[in-house]
Formats: C-alpha cells, structure tokens, sequence
C-alpha cells in the first residue's frame, strides 16, 4: 500500500506570480510592482511575500530558475555562471551556521549525560566539524582547479580526500 502524496494547490497569488516569473529571460528583472499588479486583487504584505517566496521555490524546483534578490526592487533571474558565483554566499551561510552550532555543543558538560546522549553529541560534533570543514571558501577555491573544472574524476575524488582528510 503506497502513501498518497497531499495534493497542495498554489494560492491564486502564487499562480498569478509565477506565471510572471515563468516569463522572465536570464537577467531581467521582475520587480515587486509587476509581481503585485500581476495579482489582481487586493493582498496584504505578509501573504504577498508568502506568494512571491512559494512561487521562487517552484519556479526553481520545477522550472530550474534560480532568482536572487535585488533590494527594494524585485527579484532578477540567473544565469547559470551567476548561479554557481552566488554558491560562495551559501557556503559561508553553511560554515557559520556550523561553527555556531559546534561551539552550543561545546558548552555542554558530557558527565551531565546519559550514554545515548553523549553518543548523539559526540556523533553531531564530528558530522558539524566535517561540514564545517567542507563549507571552507578558502579551502574550496584551492581545490577549484583546472582539472576539476573541466569534470576530471579522479581531480574531483583527489580534491574531496584532501578536503575531508587533509591529506
């Protein structure tokens, strides 16, 4: 017996949105001001920002187009050379996130706790550590040579062993 999948619909807002987004060509823009007019009717700020974040999501999941912020005026579709530039922003985003995390664990006396919850701090450090440590910019961009930019395997599977070992 299989599980069915919720069958969620998109607000009228989100459709509405989408559509406009559906159209946009690398490197324009659709401004918050089309996004609204594109609407219809009259929405709040809260479910207007609810409608532009559900149609980015799907825009990018089912249409593979990726949108980055453009402060105070919409939102501008990517290239795809764009895309992979503002990846260094999410992987500083992951390292941070990590290293904070790392030092919350730090703080913890390991006598205070039971077996099973120091095994599952100890194991939640080390996975933190390596994602931390792959989430480097530094270490990463050593690793982007040429070899590995033209999808050498073996420069890949070398870069990925000296990021996660050192060696």
């Amino acid at each position: 017996m299989s599980n069915p999948q919720p069958n969620f619909k998109p607000s009228a807002a989100t459709v509405s949105v989408l559509k406009l987004l559906g159209d946009a060509k690398p490197g324009d823009v659709v401004s918050y001001l089309a996004m609204r007019d594109a609407i219809r009717f009259p929405i709040d700020e809260d479910r207007l920002r609810s409608a532009i974040q559900s149609a980015l999501n799907t825009s990018r999941r089912d249409e593979g187009k990726v949108f980055s912020c453009v402060p105070k005026v919409g939102y501008q579709l990517l290239r795809s050379d764009e895309v992979v530039a503002a990846s260094d922003r999410d992987v500083r985003r992951i390292k941070r996130a990590s290293s904070k995390a790392i030092d919350k664990l730090r703080t913890v006396n390991s006598d205070e706790l039971d077996e099973a919850t120091r095994g599952k701090m100890t194991t939640r450090l080390v996975t933190l550590a390596v994602a931390s440590g792959c989430f480097d910019v530094q270490r990463t961009r050593q690793l982007e040579g040429p070899r590995a930019s033209a999808g050498d395997q073996k420069a890949v599977k070398d870069g990925l062993r000296k990021l996660l070992f050192g060696e």
